[in-house]
């Protein structure tokens, strides 16, 4: 490759990476910021009810390893999953791109290295994310 467009193309990466991370940050935050938050306003309300309609004792609708029955990936978390594939796709870029004897080595270590921390943090979140739906599925 052109040293140039090596450059361009490792700025754009880096650029790439800081976005994957900071969507995923984002998408956990709200995620789990949400359920709370109505679950809060729920419970200060005037005279709330003792048990909201449609709440199931805990070990009602579960099965004996903890998961919940006929129960697939929601949106949510299969967004944080493809954020966690597209970082660890840019990972294996970067260190094809560290292999081929770059000119811009100190940068694309820095992607490889931001966009495996990446990986780890969307698949932690993907996990955060089904444990959290299944926690507050009572209470919508």
């Amino acid at each position: 490759m052109a040293e140039d467009f090596d450059t361009q193309l490792s700025l754009v990466a880096v650029v790439l990476v800081v976005v994957l991370m900071a969507g995923q940050v984002v998408l956990l935050a709200i995620h789990l910021w949400l359920p709370m938050a109505g679950l809060a306003d729920s419970l200060l309300e005037e005279e709330p009810e003792p048990f909201p309609s449609g709440l199931q004792p805990p070990n009602e609708g579960h099965n004996r390893d903890g998961g919940r029955e006929g129960a697939g990936l929601s949106s949510w978390q299969w967004l944080a999953w493809g954020l966690a594939l597209a970082s660890l796709a840019l990972a294996g870029f970067a260190g094809w791109r560290l292999y081929c004897a770059t000119t811009e080595r100190i940068r694309w270590t820095w992607v490889l290295a931001l966009a495996a921390l990446t990986s780890v943090w969307g698949v932690f979140g993907a996990t955060a994310i089904g444990r959290n739906i299944a926690m507050f599925e009572g209470f919508k």
